[in-house]
């Protein structure tokens, strides 16, 4: 249940991040286009006329939540830079413990760019940081199979896209879609399964 903010004197930034993250809430439990203005106001603690003195309209707040997830985005960059001279086994379980983390808080802004794809159409800000991500692990183990550690017909970037994208995967169909209720499964033990699976298929 949430409860209100009182409309006092605070700083406008401070006032907006709270509606938004007001707004992140009631998007999450009752869905973005079934909530009103009216209804984000209320929630907040603010009259309709301070809500639009922030946002222009529905559509703002939601650009305003995907750009505070997607902040939430960066904790993956210190993992990205983490094991990279480490067995293939360590350096996946890194990078993966780390991006199930960031997806595992952020499973809301997943739901959110799926059921408003419409809307958020234009914005590749979401697949462009997984597409960074996986060329960025795709020239690493390029350098790995030159090496000779990998077979040498491995495509880094696709590998490393799958990898990327059965973890998301994962975060949708046990956290969003309620798999974890009929089959509970282990992030850890998922992750370790995964590791070994594509280790296994990328040894010469």
């Amino acid at each position: 249940m949430m409860t209100g903010m009182p409309e006092g004197r605070l700083d406008g930034d401070v006032r907006r991040a709270q509606i938004v993250e007001i707004a992140r809430q009631l998007f999450a439990e009752t869905g973005y286009r079934p909530t009103t203005t009216r209804q984000l106001a209320r929630a907040a603690g603010v009259s309709d006329a301070l809500m639009y003195r922030h946002f222009e309209s529905k559509d703002d707040v939601l650009r305003a939540v995907v750009d505070q997830g997607l902040a939430g985005l960066a904790a993956m960059r210190e993992a990205a830079a983490a094991g990279r001279d480490r067995p293939l086994a360590e350096r996946l379980t890194i990078l993966g413990r780390a991006f199930l983390k960031v997806l595992g808080a952020q499973v809301d802004l997943l739901v959110l760019y799926i059921s408003e794809h419409q809307l958020l159409a234009d914005d590749a800000r979401l697949v462009g940081f997984i597409d960074l991500a996986a060329s960025g692990l795709g020239a690493e183990l390029a350098v790995r199979a030159q090496a000779g550690e990998l077979r040498d017909d491995i495509d880094g970037y696709l590998f490393a896209r799958s990898f990327m994208g059965s973890l998301v995967s994962f975060v949708l169909l046990q956290r969003a879609l309620g798999m974890d209720r009929i089959h509970p499964v282990a992030a850890e033990d998922y992750l370790a399964g995964l590791v070994d699976l594509y280790v296994r298929g990328a040894q010469p």
